[in-house]
């Protein structure tokens, strides 16, 4: 396997794409919203890479070796000796479509050597949770499937996903990596300990928190769903770090460290 590292920035533009030996299979890409939404990220990577799946989406900040940047395109080339790579894709009509869209996702990819798969998504047309349902219903639930839904920084407006094409909404594609040299292994973490009083979740349709100790009042303003929130809503109510609980966390333990999509009501 060759691995290459390239990005980009306005003053100096792509870095780094003249050091992989051979042509990649795969090049994988991440920046903001507004440097990929034009597309012309995707036709320089095509210009450089014009026989690679280039696939990439809008992040919250990229890293570029230890440090996170807003500023920069980041990518990666990547080239198997023994692994088949294939990209499928869909667009998700609406949110409640979300496992329907994933189940035909996993119908494209599925086969007797899948080995893994890497999806990204639309951050705010796609609910993941019924996403990864609809891959999981058709490939099992011991097939390795990692990825992660696009973002839009702290706007939540609008996120893109580009699949051998330039980068557009409501799109999900999936990178399906076949044969038994393929090794998948994911992890996640998150940067935030737990802080403020704890709050018990007592109500929840689907992915949004709908009421909190038995009251709506901690979850009145702002809305809680990307979908509802107010247009001028302030950054620092959806950076406020809560700590939830369910009737399943045990031993009084929080469910969830952190989450941008949940919030409490401004002073």
């Amino acid at each position: 396997m060759q691995i290459q590292y390239i990005h980009w920035n306005a003053a100096h533009g792509w870095r780094g794409a003249e050091a992989l030996r051979e042509l990649p299979q795969l090049v994988l890409y991440f920046g903001s919203c507004e440097q990929l939404v034009d597309g012309q990220r995707y036709r320089e990577l095509r210009g450089l890479y014009p026989e690679s799946h280039i696939v990439g989406c809008s992040t919250g900040g990229q890293i570029h070796g230890d440090d996170i940047c807003d500023d920069e395109v980041i990518a990666v080339a990547l080239r198997f000796a023994h692994t088949q790579v294939r990209l499928v894709q869909e667009v998700v009509e609406a949110r409640d479509a979300s496992k329907a869209c994933g189940a035909r996702l996993a119908r494209q990819a599925q086969a007797a050597d899948l080995a893994g798969l890497f999806v990204l998504s639309d951050g705010l047309a796609v609910n993941g949770g019924a996403l990864l349902a609809g891959i999981t219903e058709v490939l099992g639930p011991d097939l390795p499937v990692t990825g992660g839904l696009a973002g839009d920084g702290t706007r939540f407006e609008q996120t893109v996903v580009g699949a051998d094409a330039e980068p557009t909404p409501n799109r999900v594609a999936a990178i399906a990596f076949y044969g038994a040299s393929f090794r998948f292994a994911h992890g996640c973490a998150g940067g935030w300990d737990v802080f403020g009083p704890r709050r018990r979740v007592t109500k929840s349709e689907g992915s949004v928190v709908v009421e909190l100790d038995g009251s709506r009042r901690w979850t009145s303003t702002p809305a809680i769903s990307a979908r509802k929130r107010p247009r001028r809503c302030p950054v620092r109510v959806w950076r406020f770090p809560c700590a939830f609980t369910t009737k399943r966390s045990r031993n009084g333990r929080s469910c969830a460290r952190c989450s941008r999509w949940i919030a409490m009501p401004a002073p």
